[in-house]
């Protein structure tokens, strides 16, 4: 145990950092703990992620044993983040063309509403700070990360960029809200 001038636990924040930086292992844990997975579904799910390639959760999701609603509603509780289940907002979809197509893709991200010049956006991990950087440094204004369910995310960009819009200067259109 090692201990801080002040007498606090340093080990004990070195474990939640961990844990943070480890986000599929703590959503696991907490799933655990609340009593929505067994110890035995978990580490089947963790078998079949790695079969198929896929994350822990899709596998979870995929086995059946949770639902994606359920796992971001959990990510968001960790998070401390909003959750955002954008088939209940009216979304503008011309927000495409505040992000690359491929970017959005990659990383799981949409820029749900723009409001005073603050982007409120939806992605499927709000904790990816390097992502969350990237996205500032895109649109050149403050972001507001919010959960959504993952698949419901994808299914909202797929359609938005579907839509034939193509992504163009918006850093003024974005400072002038």
């Amino acid at each position: 145990l090692l201990l801080s001038p002040t007498g606090k636990r340093i080990v004990q924040r070195i474990e939640v950092i961990v844990m943070i930086l480890d986000s599929t292992g703590f959503l696991e844990q907490t799933l655990l703990e609340e009593g929505r997975l067994t110890a035995e579904q978990i580490e089947e799910a963790r078998h079949l992620a790695s079969e198929t390639e896929s994350s822990p959760c899709e596998a979870m999701i995929s086995l059946g044993y949770i639902d994606g609603k359920t796992i971001a509603l959990t990510k968001a509780h960790i998070c401390e983040t909003p959750f955002i289940d954008v088939e209940h907002y009216e979304i503008n979809y011309e927000n495409a063309r505040l992000l690359p197509k491929a970017f959005a893709e990659q990383h799981l991200v949409f820029p749900l509403f723009v409001l005073r010049g603050v982007v409120t956006l939806g992605t499927d991990d709000p904790l990816d700070l390097a992502v969350m950087d990237d996205v500032r440094q895109i649109l050149k204004c403050e972001i507001e990360p919010v959960q959504c369910e993952s698949k419901l995310l994808g299914e909202l960009i797929a359609k938005s960029y579907g839509m034939g819009l193509r992504s163009e200067e918006h850093t003024s259109e974005l400072q002038s809200h």
